[in-house]
């Protein structure tokens, strides 16, 4: 049975605009004036990205397929898709390529219903067309709605599994549909806050992961950090809002920028969060500090060190939930 492009919208999650091309279907996480600000701002193509989105549906089916379309949205030219049944991984493509057309075709070998999740790239933009499920569907219903804000390692880089990712990881163990709105590279920008969005996707839980870049950069934190939190908390004034200093950087010890070491700029983050009523979690604690734990031995999490990324910042997290 093939479902229909808009029928397939209220499977998928994570996006807050749908356009239609070719017959594919692709998915924006930003309103149409934050990706044009992003362009300008020399962040393209990574506003196309697909981070954070999914597919999900209970079926009793044996099997289901979809034509699918992959375009650049990040420096990195690889994209992953994963498969889950139950929560289980059972199926990955992954390709070192940021421009791809193929099809993904899964036989369904447990009986019963079952919940499938296929895990869209973070790293790069995907559109679908012609879904089909071989059986009923019905729309997964998650408890909260968690909006991620951030740079490269909240926007994934540089997973093979998309869902081995702190963001998806979290919003899993948080039973929540998520909103990823990182960009690699990133820095606390305040005029890429929009209220508008509210409308399309109003958050129960926010998380803020900025100023390794600002830092590395030479950059002023306090100042940005503080007009960043406090537009935040004027457009999001009732919700739990998180912000996560910046996570352990290898070889870096001594170093010093234009606001001191790294740890001096997560105490500029803690004390302009603090004075916007944002809670505040030591990113220091959440990733082993060891290279094992990075795919580029430095500043990004590979996806064990991801794993307990999101084990340690559910544990924090849950004590205020």
């Amino acid at each position: 049975m093939e479902i229909s492009a808009n029928e397939m919208k209220k499977y998928i999650t994570g996006y807050l605009e749908t356009f239609e091309e070719d017959g594919y279907t692709s998915f924006s996480r930003f309103l149409p004036n934050q990706a044009k600000l992003l362009k300008d701002r020399g962040h393209s193509p990574k506003e196309n990205a697909s981070a954070g989105m999914k597919m999900e549906f209970i079926t009793d089916g044996d099997g289901f397929s979809f034509k699918y379309r992959v375009l650049a949205g990040s420096s990195q030219k690889i994209f992953g898709i994963d498969v889950l049944i139950d929560g289980i991984d059972t199926y990955c493509v992954y390709k070192c390529e940021d421009s791809y057309e193929g099809e993904l075709v899964y036989n369904i070998e447990k009986e019963g219903t079952k919940r499938v999740t296929v895990y869209f790239p973070n790293l790069s933009k995907i559109s679908i067309k012609e879904f089909c499920v071989n059986g009923s569907m019905e729309p997964v219903k998650r408890k909260l709605k968690y909006l991620a804000l951030g740079d490269s390692i909240t926007q994934g880089y540089v997973t093979r599994h998309p869902y081995l990712h702190y963001v998806n990881l979290l919003a899993e163990k948080l039973d929540a549909d998520v909103l990823n709105q990182a960009i690699g590279g990133d820095i606390f920008y305040p005029q890429s806050l929009d209220e508008a969005q509210k409308e399309l996707f109003m958050p129960d839980i926010i998380t803020v992961a900025y100023g390794t870049n600002d830092w590395s950069r030479g950059l002023s934190l306090y100042e940005p950090a503080k007009a960043y939190f406090s537009k935040l908390r004027s457009i999001y004034a009732n919700v739990r809002i998180f912000a996560l200093t910046p996570i352990h950087r290898n070889a870096i010890q001594g170093v010093i920028k234009a606001d001191g070491t790294l740890e001096d700029a997560r105490q500029m983050i803690k004390k302009a969060a603090e004075e916007c009523g944002v809670t505040v979690i030591d990113g220091n604690d959440l990733v082993p500090h060891s290279e094992d734990y990075y795919c580029d031995k430095n500043l990004h999490p590979n996806e064990l060190g991801f794993v307990f990324y999101a084990e340690n910042l559910f544990r924090e997290i849950k004590k205020y939930l």
